[in-house]
Protein backbone atom coordinates (compact mmCIF):
# COMPACT_ATOMS: atom_id res chain seq x y z
CA UNK A 1 0.00 0.00 0.00
CA UNK A 2 0.85 3.68 -0.48
CA UNK A 3 -0.34 7.03 0.55
CA UNK A 4 0.06 8.07 -3.41
CA UNK A 5 -1.79 6.56 -5.72
CA UNK A 6 0.82 7.20 -8.48
CA UNK A 7 3.33 5.51 -6.49
CA UNK A 8 1.05 2.84 -5.44
CA UNK A 9 0.16 2.65 -9.40
CA UNK A 10 3.49 2.58 -10.27
CA UNK A 11 4.38 -0.28 -7.34
CA UNK A 12 1.93 -2.30 -8.66
CA UNK A 13 3.69 -2.52 -12.27
CA UNK A 14 6.40 -3.11 -11.06
CA UNK A 15 5.44 -5.57 -8.96
CA UNK A 16 3.25 -7.53 -11.85
CA UNK A 17 6.20 -7.68 -13.94
CA UNK A 18 9.38 -8.18 -11.93
CA UNK A 19 10.40 -11.48 -9.95
CA UNK A 20 12.81 -10.65 -7.25
CA UNK A 21 14.52 -14.07 -6.75
CA UNK A 22 15.68 -15.54 -2.79
CA UNK A 23 18.78 -13.48 -1.64
CA UNK A 24 18.66 -10.91 -4.53
CA UNK A 25 17.89 -7.36 -3.09
CA UNK A 26 16.16 -6.70 0.53
CA UNK A 27 13.52 -8.72 0.65
CA UNK A 28 15.17 -11.61 -1.02
CA UNK A 29 18.04 -11.38 1.54
CA UNK A 30 15.25 -11.57 4.32
CA UNK A 31 13.31 -14.74 2.15
CA UNK A 32 16.84 -16.47 1.85
CA UNK A 33 17.87 -15.79 5.60
CA UNK A 34 14.68 -15.23 7.87
CA UNK A 35 16.94 -12.14 9.10
CA UNK A 36 14.79 -9.25 9.39
CA UNK A 37 16.51 -6.27 7.83
CA UNK A 38 16.31 -2.88 9.46
CA UNK A 39 17.27 0.56 8.31
CA UNK A 40 15.56 3.35 10.28
CA UNK A 41 16.94 6.43 7.76
CA UNK A 42 18.48 5.63 4.38
CA UNK A 43 19.74 7.75 1.41
CA UNK A 44 19.02 7.54 -2.37
CA UNK A 45 22.57 6.24 -2.89
CA UNK A 46 21.73 3.55 0.00
CA UNK A 47 18.58 2.60 -1.55
CA UNK A 48 20.19 1.97 -5.21
CA UNK A 49 22.94 -0.03 -3.79
CA UNK A 50 20.16 -2.46 -1.55
CA UNK A 51 17.02 -2.18 -4.42
CA UNK A 52 17.24 -4.43 -7.19
CA UNK A 53 18.08 -2.14 -10.16
CA UNK A 54 14.19 -2.45 -11.86
CA UNK A 55 13.31 -0.77 -8.96
CA UNK A 56 15.09 2.35 -9.43
CA UNK A 57 12.91 4.19 -11.25
CA UNK A 58 10.66 4.09 -8.53
CA UNK A 59 13.24 5.19 -6.42
CA UNK A 60 13.96 8.55 -8.57
CA UNK A 61 10.30 9.68 -8.90
CA UNK A 62 9.80 8.69 -4.89
CA UNK A 63 12.60 8.02 -2.52
CA UNK A 64 12.40 5.96 0.52
CA UNK A 65 14.07 7.33 3.47
CA UNK A 66 13.72 4.18 5.84
CA UNK A 67 12.83 0.64 5.21
CA UNK A 68 12.26 -2.96 7.07
CA UNK A 69 12.08 -5.75 5.59
CA UNK A 70 10.87 -8.94 8.50
CA UNK A 71 10.11 -12.71 7.46
CA UNK A 72 6.51 -14.31 6.97
CA UNK A 73 7.81 -17.79 8.80
CA UNK A 74 4.49 -20.42 9.19
CA UNK A 75 5.38 -24.28 10.48
CA UNK A 76 9.14 -23.53 10.68
CA UNK A 77 8.96 -22.14 6.43
CA UNK A 78 9.46 -18.76 5.36
CA UNK A 79 6.67 -18.15 3.36
CA UNK A 80 7.01 -14.68 2.38
CA UNK A 81 8.68 -11.17 3.57
CA UNK A 82 6.57 -7.71 4.59
CA UNK A 83 8.15 -4.46 3.87
CA UNK A 84 7.35 -1.21 5.63
CA UNK A 85 9.19 2.18 3.64
CA UNK A 86 9.01 6.18 4.42
CA UNK A 87 9.64 8.52 2.38
CA UNK A 88 9.97 11.40 5.19
CA UNK A 89 13.62 11.90 6.22
CA UNK A 90 12.36 13.45 9.26
CA UNK A 91 10.55 10.57 11.12
CA UNK A 92 12.68 7.52 10.82
CA UNK A 93 11.92 4.21 11.72
CA UNK A 94 12.45 2.90 15.30
CA UNK A 95 12.94 -0.35 16.69
CA UNK A 96 10.04 -0.48 18.32
CA UNK A 97 8.55 0.38 14.60
CA UNK A 98 10.65 -3.23 14.11
CA UNK A 99 9.06 -4.86 16.72
CA UNK A 100 5.76 -3.79 15.73
CA UNK A 101 6.15 -5.04 12.25
CA UNK A 102 7.71 -8.56 12.77
CA UNK A 103 4.59 -8.67 15.53
CA UNK A 104 2.34 -7.99 12.23
CA UNK A 105 4.08 -10.76 10.55
CA UNK A 106 4.35 -13.45 13.19
CA UNK A 107 0.06 -12.89 13.68
CA UNK A 108 -0.59 -12.79 9.63
CA UNK A 109 1.69 -15.92 8.85
CA UNK A 110 -0.26 -17.25 11.78
CA UNK A 111 -3.16 -16.67 10.40
CA UNK A 112 -1.64 -18.18 6.95
CA UNK A 113 -1.17 -21.19 8.14
CA UNK A 114 -4.79 -21.54 10.18
CA UNK A 115 -6.31 -21.05 6.84
CA UNK A 116 -4.29 -23.80 5.19
CA UNK A 117 -4.52 -25.92 7.97
CA UNK A 118 -8.54 -25.28 7.90
CA UNK A 119 -8.44 -25.95 3.92
CA UNK A 120 -6.78 -29.12 4.49
CA UNK A 121 -9.42 -30.00 7.69
CA UNK A 122 -11.80 -29.31 4.90
CA UNK A 123 -10.39 -31.95 2.12
CA UNK A 124 -9.90 -34.59 5.08
CA UNK A 125 -13.44 -33.94 5.99
CA UNK A 126 -14.65 -34.38 2.01
CA UNK A 127 -12.64 -37.40 1.77
CA UNK A 128 -14.07 -38.68 4.57
CA UNK A 129 -17.90 -37.70 3.23
CA UNK A 130 -16.55 -39.59 0.35
CA UNK A 131 -15.76 -42.54 1.60
CA UNK A 132 -19.09 -42.92 4.31
CA UNK A 133 -21.42 -42.31 0.84
CA UNK A 134 -19.38 -45.46 -1.55
CA UNK A 135 -19.21 -47.69 1.34
CA UNK A 136 -23.31 -47.30 2.81
CA UNK A 137 -23.67 -47.41 -1.10
CA UNK A 138 -21.22 -50.57 -1.44
CA UNK A 139 -23.13 -51.85 2.08
CA UNK A 140 -26.81 -51.30 0.83
CA UNK A 141 -26.41 -52.85 -2.37
CA UNK A 142 -26.26 -56.58 -1.63
CA UNK A 143 -28.77 -55.75 1.87
CA UNK A 144 -31.49 -54.47 -1.04
CA UNK A 145 -31.29 -58.24 -2.63
CA UNK A 146 -31.21 -60.17 0.94
CA UNK A 147 -34.08 -57.50 2.01
CA UNK A 148 -36.19 -58.27 -0.54
CA UNK A 149 -35.34 -62.39 -0.42
CA UNK A 150 -36.44 -62.13 3.36
CA UNK A 151 -39.93 -59.77 2.57
CA UNK A 152 -40.64 -62.26 -0.07
CA UNK A 153 -40.49 -65.58 2.31
CA UNK A 154 -42.23 -63.54 5.37
CA UNK A 155 -44.81 -62.83 2.89
CA UNK A 156 -45.02 -66.13 2.07
CA UNK A 157 -45.26 -67.20 5.57
CA UNK A 158 -47.57 -64.89 6.92
CA UNK A 159 -50.08 -66.02 4.06
CA UNK A 160 -49.37 -69.71 4.67
CA UNK A 161 -48.00 -70.35 1.29
CA UNK A 162 -44.31 -71.07 2.32
CA UNK A 163 -45.66 -75.05 0.97
CA UNK A 164 -45.55 -73.14 -3.08
CA UNK A 165 -41.80 -72.96 -2.57
CA UNK A 166 -40.15 -75.89 -3.08
CA UNK A 167 -37.76 -77.15 -0.38
CA UNK A 168 -34.54 -76.63 -2.99
CA UNK A 169 -35.58 -73.43 -3.47
CA UNK A 170 -36.19 -72.26 0.11
CA UNK A 171 -32.94 -73.84 1.03
CA UNK A 172 -30.83 -71.75 -1.99
CA UNK A 173 -32.63 -68.92 -0.97
CA UNK A 174 -31.64 -68.83 2.51
CA UNK A 175 -27.98 -70.00 1.97
CA UNK A 176 -27.92 -66.87 -0.71
CA UNK A 177 -28.84 -64.51 2.46
CA UNK A 178 -27.09 -66.39 4.68
CA UNK A 179 -23.72 -65.72 2.33
CA UNK A 180 -24.61 -62.17 1.83
CA UNK A 181 -24.83 -62.01 5.13
CA UNK A 182 -21.30 -63.33 5.96
CA UNK A 183 -19.71 -61.26 3.62
CA UNK A 184 -20.42 -58.42 5.31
Amino acid sequence: HHTNPAALAMLKELFARTYVSMGEGITGRVAATGVASFMGSIDEEGARKLIPAPYWPFLARFPIRGWISVPLCAAGHIIGVVTATRDQAESPFSQEDLGLLQDFADRTALAIDNANLYIEAQKAVQLREDFISIASHELKTPLTSLAMQTQFLSRLAEQGHLNILSREKMVAMLRNARQQVDRY
